[in-house]
């Protein structure tokens, strides 16, 4: 990692490495803020699961009594409405785990990989902040400099720095 930082460092220069260590603390803090209370959603499954074994439990221990009384439809409406309720939880913590998890994807995949992409297009557009690349170029070449060679190793520059960050 050092080694990688380092060379991302020299290819960017300082603003655009502040900049990267800007977007995973921004990142962190942003998915922090938005994570749901998973624990909490999950004590509140347990608890209608434990509710749910109850009424099964209490249907199997007073089965006689049910049957000679005909309690059968009020036993039937209890388990229906426990098992209703738990669904209807279950459900939701899925709604809103998938919501999570597209925030989170699309927030790591693309999000990222676009502000990289514009990181790595520094030297190319903005020589004078980059790093190393972008000063040898501008120390290299007087104001009569060949425009091609000054595009071909900007554009060889760029995709370098592409290929470095598209490996983090």
């Amino acid at each position: 990692m050092l080694v990688f930082n380092y060379q991302l460092y020299r290819s960017l220069g300082l603003p655009a490495t502040l900049l990267i260590l800007a977007n995973y603390a921004g990142s962190t803090w942003l998915l922090r803020k938005v994570s749901p209370a998973f624990g909490r959603l999950a004590a509140a499954e347990a608890r209608l699961e434990g509710e749910y074994r109850n009424a099964h439990s209490r249907l199997i221990t007073n089965a006689e009594e049910i049957a000679f009384y005909k309690g059968a439809e009020m036993e039937m409406g209890v388990l229906n409405k426990t098992f209703t309720r738990l669904m209807r939880h279950i459900n939701g913590i899925y709604k809103v785990r998938v919501a999570y998890n597209m925030f989170e994807d699309f927030l790591i995949k693309y999000a990222w990989s676009a502000f990289g992409l514009i990181l790595c297009s520094f030297p190319t557009f903005v020589p004078s902040i980059a790093g190393a690349a972008g000063l040898m170029e501008m120390g290299s070449f007087s104001g009569t400099a060949d425009a091609e060679t000054r595009e071909r190793l900007r554009t060889g520059n760029f995709i370098t720095n592409k290929r470095s960050a598209s490996k983090v």
